[in-house]
């Protein structure tokens, strides 16, 4: 019993500092991955390409801004990137190393994707209503009321 009593006050600080380092969430280092994404040929910036990271959970990423330029929080280890932009080809960077001495840059370049389709045939079908006024030489259209009422100063004037 003289034992307990001796060291009441150490025993308390440590159970207590015990449990509350226990209730802390783990903190996880992480490192910044920046850089810039441009077009190949011309090598101007491309702003609003995403850049996500594969197989995170949840699924993480962000995109460039007016420049170009991004940047994003990652966890240390190995990430796989995907950078795509509407109009050009994907990029997948696989198995980058994220190490907590240096942030990562990158210059991504982007080839634009060329689209093949078939050829493209439009036609308009025009339809011959006869005019109201027989005395109009050219140009007479008849329109129906709701169609009068979408024109500029109708009542549903834009």
């Amino acid at each position: 019993m003289g034992f307990f009593c001796r060291y009441k006050n150490l025993l308390v600080f440590i159970v207590l500092t015990f449990c509350f380092a226990s209730s802390l969430p783990a903190f996880e280092t992480t490192q910044v991955v920046k850089g810039i994404v441009a077009d190949k040929e011309s090598r101007t910036p491309l702003a609003g390409a995403n850049i996500v990271i594969l197989n995170s959970m949840p699924l993480s990423g962000t995109t460039s801004d007016m420049n170009g330029k991004f940047r994003i929080n990652v966890s240390l280890g190995r990430i796989s990137l995907r950078i795509t932009f509407l109009g050009y080809e994907d990029i997948t960077i696989p198995d980058l190393l994220i190490s907590s001495g240096k942030e990562v840059e990158l210059y991504i370049e982007m080839r634009e994707k060329v689209l093949r389709t078939q050829e493209v045939i439009v036609r308009a079908d025009r339809q011959n209503r006869a005019g109201l006024n027989q005395m109009a030489a050219i140009s007479t259209q008849t329109i129906r009321t709701e169609d009068a009422l979408r024109f500029a100063g109708g009542y549903y004037d834009p």
